[in-house]
């Protein structure tokens, strides 16, 4: 009989505030999410949809005298009395099936499903395509002589597409095609193909819950093209109809279009006549990430920084056979990643890393991102070339603001030119939808310059030497805690030497060089990096990766960043990994293992799910019950871990860490996790507050030992003892009964006050050495292990 304990379950416990008690499935978190981003991020605007527009006057015009007829033509098959020049049986089966959709009749029908609405949208879509190639075609209308750039027909509908991440089916998905010869087959859709997502609902009361759809839908798309900038999206209520432009921070939405009225049918059948004449730009793709089919390669055009330096625009041109990481996030900077060479013929060795983002833009010095080229271009400059070979420490090769000829002129890409026809009214709309938060309230000294904060992004690329690897590419926990101690050796010499606190310490901006026993960390993105001292240093601003924000940055707090944000964060890239597992392996084994839980129990939570779903104080609150003492961050955090002597190792480091930045003598009780309230005198502690302050004080005496220990590996044993010998006396007088009668304990935020501690550079050397004594530990047992395991 097997008498061992059995392993604890994923989530499971008997705790209070376990990950269980948020009994929210999976599914239904995703669900949240979106609605989440809907509330916050919807803004109604009637005119979007002249965003879709061609740019040539002559153009917009043809595109509207065809809509005009188009949907007249429409109105009279509605009427029974069709135009004699449509005579073609595809035409009238594509009129037949949307007839009873226009006419209002399909709403009187015992089949309420939204199945019916599919095929009459299709019907549409189709009875559209087939009369715009038949009048583009026709020799004695000359207004309608140009061929369509492409046509606009619909996948086969309510089918899950092709690549998707998530075992969701998609309601009316459309495709752009050379001509209308496929348009009556069924094509299976394809994240990578799929132009843009029309979602449907029977009830007109359900349009929220179609745009929270749309919104899942659209991510996906995101992930599985890399050349994709902006997106459409459609929903359909009945008969009502709206038009959605997604932009990296905003839902914009027409008004309703009802299909059974002239005017609104006219409206909807000019969006997708534009559709049809529109560049792919206005599409949502960048013309400057093309796929050549031929070689089977992407080629990635970026600015040439010498060139700009002289005052001309030129581009360097990137090859790459797919990204390394893509633009996962439906809204934010869109960051994506190319391993890629100068060479096409060396596009399956590359030596370059090419990073593709939209940072924010503003005329407001203390809200605009300062460029990232320019920032590592000072870093290197002050640093030096020697440093910088040493530490690993990355450098910009190319780079700059991606531009793209448009009629005849060479332009920024930015959000501006996306929303060029709208642009000034958009603000104005942008300030009457008090639910959508700008920036922060009261956080700039005018109104146009709080619009403009959010609203404009800027696209930026960058072509980075040397080139890592993602993390997940690691074998083994030694091998990450090498690569994590390189990263913040890297990092603490940037901040001594030039200034900048990076601020987005994330497992995406944590890259590896080498492999083996000679392994190096990388770190990359420094799109929110700041300069001690500058003024917006001291705004507060939400800036980071959810999973991996500081308490106080999700918190919005008013105090200022500092190093110990990125420490923090540092912490919970540890936490992270050591739950999901270092390796692609682990972590696929991981995420089937939570997949199965989820399907044999639908509200079951995983491990640390609140640290990436939810409001930024529900992830904040998460993070503050996870690491509020010993006891709460084993029961809820390291327990989880993966198994093994390397991931042990990683339990410890993570031990250490969270006791330098919540429970640091350095600190003081004030700032670790509890708070002495005087002027309460001859007043007894509560149970609650001499619980609080045991643990306390365990964390430290726990600690202490930790610290001594990691800095004897370094021969600091008496500088160590004294700080032992004064953590000591904190310890003992603190732990006192004298002191609980004194004191009235209650727990807080620990970096509430950090700006008037005068220890910050102290703390920092200390995690260093304690990275290093890890490092070291680390490598010894790589050492041990056969070469065959790498």
């Amino acid at each position: 009989m097997d008498t061992s304990p059995a392993k604890k379950r994923l989530g499971a416990g008997t705790s209070p505030a376990n990950f269980t008690t948020d009994r929210t499935s999976q599914k239904s978190t995703r669900y949240r999410h979106a609605t989440e981003q809907r509330r916050e991020r919807l803004v109604l605007f009637a005119g979007v949809a002249k965003c879709a527009l061609p740019k040539s006057y002559h153009e917009r015009d043809m595109v509207m005298e065809l809509a005009e007829k188009i949907s007249s033509e429409l109105d009279l098959i509605k009427a029974d009395a069709p135009d004699e020049s449509i005579a073609d049986n595809a035409v009238l089966r594509a009129a037949e099936a949307c007839r009873s959709w226009l006419d209002g009749s399909l709403t009187q029908s015992r089949k309420r499903r939204e199945s019916v609405l599919y095929s009459a949208h299709a019907g549409l879509l189709r009875f559209v395509a087939y009369r715009l190639e038949q009048l583009s075609k026709d020799a004695g209308d000359s207004r309608f002589g140009r061929l369509p750039v492409r046509f606009i027909l619909p996948f086969l509908s309510n089918l899950k597409p092709d690549r998707a991440d998530e075992d969701i089916r998609v309601d009316c998905p459309l495709r752009a095609c050379q001509d209308t010869s496929t348009a009556e087959k069924g094509v299976r859709p394809d994240y990578k193909d799929i132009l843009l997502m029309a979602e449907s609902k029977w009830s007109v009361h359900e349009q929220n819950t179609a745009y929270d759809q749309v919104i899942r839908y659209t991510r996906q798309m995101y992930a599985c093209q890399p050349n994709r900038r902006f997106a459409w999206g459609v929903t359909m209520c009945r008969t009502l109809i709206r038009v959605v432009l997604l932009t990296n921070d905003y839902l914009i939405s027409s008004e309703d279009m009802d299909i059974t009225d002239l005017a609104g049918r006219t409206a909807y059948i000019s969006f997708i006549v534009s559709l049809c004449y529109c560049t792919d730009y206005e599409l949502g793709y960048d013309p400057t990430v093309v796929w050549n089919a031929d070689k089977k390669y992407w080629v990635i055009k970026c600015p040439d920084s010498t060139a700009a330096k002289d005052g001309e625009m030129r581009v360097v041109n990137y090859y790459a056979l797919k990204p390394i990481f893509e633009a996962e996030r439906l809204f934010g900077r869109h960051t994506r990643g190319f391993a890629a060479s100068l060479d096409p013929n060396l596009v399956d060795e590359p030596d370059t890393f090419i990073k593709d983002s939209w940072p924010y833009e503003s005329s407001d010095s203390q809200h605009t991102s300062r460029n990232e080229l320019d920032i590592l271009r000072d870093i290197e400059e002050l640093i030096g070339e020697d440093m910088m070979d040493e530490l690993g420490i990355i450098r910009a090769t190319n780079g700059g603001t991606v531009s793209f000829n448009k009629a005849g002129n060479l332009v920024n890409d930015d959000t501006s030119n996306i929303m060029e026809p709208i642009f000034a009214d958009f603000e104005t709309a942008l300030c009457e939808t008090p639910s959508v938060p700008i920036i922060s309230k009261g956080r700039a000294s005018a109104e146009e310059n709080l619009i403009r904060n959010i609203l404009l992004r800027v696209h930026r690329r960058l072509a980075l030497q040397p080139l890592g690897r993602p993390l997940h590419t690691l074998k083994s926990p030694y091998e990450l805690i090498i690569v994590l101690a390189d990263v913040m050796v890297a990092y603490s010499t940037i901040l001594k030497t030039s200034g900048y606190l990076h601020r987005d310490i994330s497992t995406n901006n944590i890259m590896v060089v080498g492999d083996g026993k000679r392994i190096h960390g990388l770190l990359i993105d420094f799109d929110y990096t700041v300069k001690t001292g500058e003024a917006r240093l001291a705004i507060a601003e939400r800036t980071g990766t959810l999973p991996f924000m500081s308490i106080s940055n999700l918190q919005n707090s008013k105090v200022q960043r500092s190093e110990l944000d990125d420490w923090e964060s540092l912490l919970y890239v540890v936490c992270w990994l050591g739950v999901h597992g270092v390796n692609q392996d682990e972590q696929v084994a991981y995420r089937q293992e939570i997949d199965a839980m989820c399907s044999d129990d639908e509200f079951y939570r995983p491990p640390l799910a609140k640290w990436e779903a939810g409001t930024f104080d529900d992830v904040a609150v998460a993070k503050k019950n996870d690491l509020e003492d010993d006891e709460s961050f084993n029961d809820r955090v390291l327990q989880y871990f993966q198994e093994g002597a390397a991931y042990d190792e990683l339990k410890d480091m993570a031990r250490s860490l969270r006791f330098a930045l919540f429970a640091n003598p350095e600190l003081s009780l004030l700032y670790s996790g509890v708070s002495a309230i005087r002027d309460i005198p001859d007043k007894p502690a509560s149970r609650k507050g001499a619980k609080i302050l045991g643990k306390s004080v365990k964390a430290i005496e726990k600690g202490v030992k930790t610290l001594k220990i990691g800095a004897q590996a370094f021969g600091k044993s008496a500088k160590t003892s004294r700080k032992g010998a004064k953590a000591s006396e904190i310890v003992t007088s603190r732990g006192s009964g004298s002191y609980s009668e004194r004191f009235s304990i209650k727990y807080v935020n620990p970096f509430e006050k950090r700006l008037e501690l005068d220890a910050r550079n102290q703390i920092n050397d200390d995690i260093l050495a304690l990275m290093d004594y890890f490092k070291d530990a680390a490598i010894a047992a790589l050492h041990k292990m056969p070469t065959s395991d790498f």
